[in-house]
C-alpha cells in the first residue's frame, strides 16, 4: 500500500527514540501490575475543572474517568524551567503518536526533545472502538495544528 514505507521508518524511528527509556517503563508497568505502588494523593475533579501538582521522577499518576464520556487534557511543566519546557499532546503528536498508546512517550518540546512521562498503562477497548468506527479510531486524537480538535 502507498505510505507503507513511510510508516515502517517512522515506526523505526519512534523505536529507537524510546528503546533507551524501555527499561524504565517495563519497571514502572511491573510494578503497577503487582501492586506495588503507594497512594501519595489523590484528588477528584468536576467536569470543567483544573488542578495541578507536583510529580516527582519516578512517581506515577493515574487518571480515571468517572463519569460519561470526558477529555482529559494536561500539560506537564518540567520544573527547572516551567516557562521554557513542557509536555502535552501538541509536541508528543510531533515525536511519537497521534492517538497514544501504552508505552508511549510524552516528548517535552523543541530544542529540548526529553521524554517527560511514559504511558504505562490503557485500559481503553481498541477492539471495540475499531469495531464501532474503523481501524484508524483512537480514543484521543490531536491533530497536530496548535488547536483544540472536535
Amino acid at each position: 500500500m502507498p505510505g507503507d514505507e513511510f510508516l515502517d521508518i517512522s515506526l523505526e524511528t519512534k523505536a529507537a527514540m524510546n528503546a533507551p527509556y524501555r527499561q524504565y517503563y517495563e519497571q514502572a508497568k511491573a510494578a503497577s501490575a503487582a501492586g506495588k505502588l503507594r497512594l501519595v494523593g489523590e484528588k477528584k475533579l468536576e467536569p470543567y475543572d483544573g488542578y495541578g501538582f507536583t510529580l516527582d521522577k519516578g512517581q506515577v499518576v493515574r487518571y480515571e474517568l468517572t463519569e460519561g464520556p470526558q477529555i482529559i487534557d494536561t500539560i506537564y511543566l518540567a520544573r527547572e524551567r516551567p516557562t521554557e519546557e513542557w509536555a502535552d499532546n501538541f509536541n508528543t503528536t510531533q515525536f511519537a503518536s497521534m492517538t497514544p498508546h501504552e508505552g508511549d512517550i510524552y516528548y517535552s518540546n523543541t530544542p529540548f526533545v526529553r521524554p517527560l512521562l511514559t504511558i504505562i498503562s490503557d485500559t481503553v477497548d481498541y477492539e471495540a472502538l475499531h469495531e464501532h468506527y474503523g481501524e484508524g479510531c483512537g480514543h484521543s486524537f490531536v491533530w497536530n495544528t496548535g488547536r483544540c480538535t472536535e
